[in-house]
């Protein structure tokens, strides 16, 4: 009979991994293990963070690593000059060059983890140092015991829950380290998992929730239509439009988000125990003023093919655009927080009456 128990969801998508768990896995972000992180940070089941410190720290370990076997190489070398006057079936001379060795690593961990995987990387660095040695003189953790002086680890502990403090949302620390875990034990904002191993696991378990159900009374709580329309007020400069119409010479000079209609899909990504991630259709009302060339008292010269005397016009088109929205929504008062927009570029056109009521056309 098995013994093996369903291993519970993860209580938040948003995971921080201490050093220890990089160096394990040797820096090498092709290691199975964080292939199989990056496919969920790709499924959005996961949202990985890093502070500046850990950065560093990343830098410093793969630096040593590199420069330790480098003198192996070295050493190894010294017995294969001796050999080589016996055996002709050894290597040339194999030497590297360890500072560049090491930045090239680290150059491709770091655009790896911070472009490619989108971690959200916190400048720990910048908190103030009172907050740190409050805490010290305080024993609070990591520094809790008469050795210690984790004062690294401190400011990116601080750095998390400073960014769960301002965002409502949780973080799971990823470590085995003694003091770091208990210090994350003691945090409201902060979860302590020991090993990727069981984050992994985790992250690809079910929740045992009517996610129909769930997206239903999410879209329909008191103040979810307004918080979702200063959500789109936000995105409204990061919408690109280009003209595709018959306005000579058209081109989109502004536009602005005007309200929302209303939310014509949704569905859920996945579900933690304090908040929901969704997918949003917004049917949003939108303003987009195209300049073009007014022709109306303009002459056409046949021989040169063009127009003379035309003057710069400016026509609003109005316009309902399906702005789509990635979300996550606390359960406890439904307020969103990291929205990400989906699609940012449409082509507008005029639509085909619009001479009578200058309506816009997205496609």
């Amino acid at each position: 009979m098995s013994n093996s128990k369903t291993p519970l969801p993860l209580e938040t998508r948003h995971v921080f991994l201490d050093t220890q768990v990089y160096r394990k896995l040797h820096h090498n972000v092709s290691n199975p293990a964080l292939a199989t992180l990056a496919r969920h940070i790709i499924d959005r089941t996961i949202v990985l963070h890093i502070t500046d410190l850990t950065l560093l720290e990343v830098r410093r370990q793969i630096a040593e690593d590199v420069s330790s076997k480098a003198r192996d190489l070295t050493n190894i070398e010294k017995s294969l000059r001796r050999w080589r006057h016996h055996s002709e079936n050894l290597p040339s001379q194999v030497s590297i060059d360890p500072v560049r060795t090491a930045e090239d690593i680290f150059r491709h961990f770091s655009r790896t983890v911070c472009q490619d995987w989108s971690a959200t990387v916190h400048r720990a660095q910048l908190l103030s140092a009172t907050e740190i040695f409050d805490d010290y003189f305080s024993r609070r953790p990591p520094f809790d015991t008469e050795s210690s002086k984790e004062f690294p680890d401190a400011f990116v502990l601080k750095a998390l829950d400073h960014w769960c403090s301002n965002k409502g949302a949780i973080i799971i620390v990823v470590t085995q380290d003694a003091a770091m875990s208990r210090a994350a034990l003691k945090s409201e904002a902060l979860r302590h998992i020991s090993t990727l191993d069981e984050v992994l696991t985790r992250a690809s378990a079910k929740p045992d929730v009517d996610t129909e159900r769930l997206a239903e009374a999410v879209v329909s709580a008191p103040g979810f239509d307004r918080s979702l329309e200063l959500l789109v007020e936000d995105f409204g400069q990061e919408l690109t439009f280009d003209y595709r119409g018959e306005l000579p010479d058209g081109e989109v000079v502004g536009q602005s988000v005007q309200s929302i209609e209303g939310v014509t899909d949704y569905s859920v990504a996945w579900v933690g125990a304090t908040s929901v991630c969704m997918f949003l259709m917004v049917d949003t009302n939108v303003l987009v003023e195209v300049s073009y060339e007014d022709r109306s008292l303009a002459i056409y010269d046949n021989e040169d093919g063009r127009w003379f005397g035309g003057e710069t016009a400016y026509a609003e088109l109005p316009t309902v655009v399906p702005i789509q929205i990635f979300v996550e929504v606390d359960l406890q008062n439904y307020r969103m927080f990291s929205p990400q927009l989906l699609r940012t570029d449409y082509d507008i056109a005029e639509s085909e009456d619009w001479l009578g009521d200058n309506v816009g056309l997205v496609r």
